[in-house]
């Protein structure tokens, strides 16, 4: 998949039967769109079958991992990955109401690398909603891999860059938003845009925290 414009981001979609993605045997993936070249790629298909092979992957769980591989020449640390595995809704429905019997229905693996550390594993709950929204555009009969790209693309901005645009456009009133949040006061935005909305909105969740709340008391 496209990511957003940066360097340092990428990631890619993969699908696995579920009669081989739910055991301790290695998956059969196969990619549905990546951003990745084809040696960063093959790297990060052995990482997640060594994963599953090891039956520590769980469904709609996300899981945060050092890679053992850079996304370039230059870099000097390796990349770090979120990845979560996916199921069709329709599986969770009664028999009768699934597909054809002989229909082997696939999971997906969404994965989001980037060379920033030390950042992944405070927005899980973002990449999670983000993955999550995608999972609509991948039960479609025919995946608009296009359309799939071009959200794909947004990962990094939606779910890790609001924060910084937060900051940006309060300035030091960033401090009442902060204050709403370990207050637990109610947030309401009104006017400045809808992507202003949506970040401001996200902060204030990320802010509610169990430990940015013990944190800000103490």
């Amino acid at each position: 998949m496209q990511t957003q414009k940066q360097q340092d981001s990428s990631g890619e979609v993969l699908s696995a039967p579920q009669e081989n993605a739910a055991d301790d045997s290695q998956p059969d993936l196969s990619v549905v769109v990546t951003d990745l070249d084809d040696e960063c790629e093959a790297n990060l298909c052995a990482f997640l079958t060594s994963r599953f092979s090891k039956g520590t992957v769980f469904t709609a769980t996300g899981n945060v991992a050092a890679l053992d591989f850079a996304l370039s020449e230059n870099a000097e640390s390796p990349a770090i990955c979120y990845f979560c595995l996916l199921r069709p809704s329709w599986c969770s429905l009664p028999t009768s109401a699934n597909k054809d019997e002989n229909y082997v229905p696939k999971d997906y693996v969404i994965c989001f690398v980037t060379m920033a550390t030390g950042v992944l594993d405070y927005y899980r709950d973002e990449l999670g909603e983000h993955c999550k929204a995608i999972q609509p555009m991948l039960e479609c009969e025919v995946i608009d891999v296009e359309g799939l790209k071009a959200y794909l693309s947004q990962w990094y901005d939606m779910s890790v860059m609001f924060a910084c645009r937060c900051v940006e456009r309060l300035g030091q009133d960033v401090a009442f938003l902060i204050h709403v949040a370990l207050c637990g006061m109610r947030l309401r935005v009104t006017g400045g845009g809808e992507q202003l909305e949506r970040d401001l909105e996200k902060a204030d969740k990320q802010a509610r925290f169990p430990y940015c709340t013990a944190a800000g008391r103490q």
